[in-house]
């Protein structure tokens, strides 16, 4: 939730959006109407797994020591928490605050973590990473070219590792979603090959671009 103004008070907002989000666990509240996306919760911040949370547009954050000393880690740069309330935490992002609700697993949900809830909000749920063995890991080196982007980039084997070689730039490439076999960059970008294995090619993705293909160059 973001407040510029001097008297808004965005401590008291952040506690009554709070409230919302937690009306099931702390009874009805006067004048007060959950809205209709509002979750029920668990109150234990300690059942929150540290790992990876993607978000439907394909961005990731990791949640760390979440017992000790809770922090979110994006493209390099972590970010401590501070509680508000239970289940809202806070963090100073560019010079501004940022609010972060803590939704814990709950009859089988899976995880979540709301960023600027209420305010352009973001959902990012929980998800379980994977290691590709030594052979995926070989068969995902090539050379990949995009004829919508007109570019070329390479993906290369260092120090038994996969990185993304973009020609002016080389970063590596940890492993996402399970699910989608994705892998995420230290930039945020992400790259899903897809056709099977060995891939045919890739999707590759970052802020303001999504999907764009490439084809295995042979």
């Amino acid at each position: 939730m973001l407040c510029n103004r001097t008297d808004g008070g965005p401590s008291a907002l952040a506690e009554k959006i709070a409230d919302i989000y937690l009306a099931d666990e702390l009874g009805p509240v006067a004048n007060v109407v959950a809205p209709a996306h509002a979750w029920r919760v668990a109150p234990a911040v300690s059942n929150m797994p540290e790992g990876l949370y993607r978000s439907a547009e394909a961005d990731y954050l990791r949640l760390a020591d979440i017992t000790t000393a809770p922090r979110l880690e994006v493209l390099q740069r972590s970010y401590p928490l501070r509680k508000v309330t239970p289940l809202l935490y806070s963090a100073e992002s560019e010079g501004r605050k940022r609010y972060i609700l803590f939704v814990p697993p709950r009859r089988g949900s899976t995880a979540r973590l709301v960023t600027d809830p209420g305010n352009y909000e973001t959902i990012y749920t929980s998800v379980d990473t994977w290691t590709p063995s030594r052979d995926e890991v070989k068969g995902y080196a090539g050379r990949y070219r995009s004829a919508e982007g007109a570019v070329e980039y390479r993906i290369v084997v260092q120090s038994g590792a996969l990185a993304l070689d973009t020609g002016s730039a080389m970063t590596y490439l940890r492993a996402g979603d399970e699910k989608t076999r994705e892998f995420v960059a230290d930039t945020g970008a992400v790259v899903q090959f897809r056709d099977g294995f060995p891939p045919r090619g890739f999707r590759y993705s970052m802020r303001g671009l999504h999907g764009l293909p490439f084809e295995r160059v042979p």
